[in-house]
């Protein structure tokens, strides 16, 4: 259980980490692509 907890937070950080990154750099993001992610992740259905 607790491998699997981690697991689902890193996948999250490494999500937070990408979008940072990308608006630092500049880009816009959007609710769109935020739930394209998310989805891709299984996190919304």
């Amino acid at each position: 259980e607790e491998k699997r907890v981690a697991e689902e937070i890193r996948k999250l950080d490494d999500l937070m980490l990408d979008f940072r990154t990308k608006i630092r750099a500049g880009e816009r993001l959007s609710e769109k692509e935020l739930e394209k992610r998310l989805r891709a992740l299984g996190y919304i259905g």
